[in-house]
């Protein structure tokens, strides 16, 4: 086989590999490694992906699941080292390919609130719609540079829900409270398939508290100190 994840990998990590998959799907090698290599596709196309996120997602879909089969193999390797056999194989996977994955969109997403502007269809016709559109952008650019500083001065815990929490913003409705009730469950430990209407209401709503709480405790007093201070420093440059 081709694949430049097994070119990458030790012997030693193929060898331990190949044992593992071949028991597992009671296949031969290269069926049992397609097999595998479909089910790490399925986990990671099946994560909750912001449509406008998801050409990306299939694009760097390959480069994906190379990543997520190279660190299953070292941890497989590693647990055999530790003489311990691999013991929840689909529970293992998808725990692989949902850090693998969280890297992937933490790499690739934008801040929390847009800041594209589709109301500009060209250059402004006059000289003051052109100041006009010269300040916006300059306040469109200190406000993203601000929001960055901000988003990356979080705990990474935190981080994480909010852009998970805000990465639905442009499904429709309905999708959007499935998918923020989803993550409220998933936090709280409680299978979707279990939980009783009064442990989603009670859990979606401390999911929405601790979100509202993260905004005007760490982002909003951040955001407006670093405002405040960019637009001092732009004006003395006047």
């Amino acid at each position: 086989m081709s694949d430049k994840e097994l070119a990458e990998m030790s012997e030693k990590d193929l060898e331990q590999l190949v044992k593992l998959l071949t028991t597992f799907y009671k296949k031969e090698w290269e069926e049992s490694y397609g097999l595998f290599k479909r089910d790490i596709e399925k986990l990671i196309l099946g994560r909750d992906t912001n449509p406008k996120y998801r050409s990306l997602l299939v694009d760097e879909l390959a480069d994906l699941v190379a990543t997520v089969a190279l660190r299953f193999s070292k941890i497989n390797r590693k647990s055999l080292e530790d003489g311990r056999k691999i013991e929840h194989f689909y529970g293992l996977l998808n725990k692989m390919a949902e850090y693998v994955y969280r890297e992937w969109l933490r790499r690739i997403r934008k801040p929390i609130d847009s800041l594209d502007d589709p109301s500009f269809t060209g250059e402004p016709s006059t000289s003051v719609g052109f100041d006009k559109e010269l300040e916006d952008r300059e306040e469109r650019a200190i406000k993203l540079k601000c929001q960055m500083k901000c988003l990356a001065s979080l705990k990474q815990s935190r981080l994480d829900l909010l852009l998970e929490y805000y990465g639905v913003l442009r499904l429709p409705p309905k999708e959007r409270t499935a998918a923020r009730v989803r993550l409220a469950l998933r936090l709280a430990n409680i299978s979707p398939a279990e939980a009783s209407p009064e442990q989603i209401e009670k859990k979606t709503s401390n999911l929405n508290k601790n979100v509202s709480v993260y905004r005007s405790t760490d982002l909003k007093p951040c955001m407006e100190k670093c405002l405040k201070r960019e637009h001092s420093r732009s004006r003395r440059l006047f």
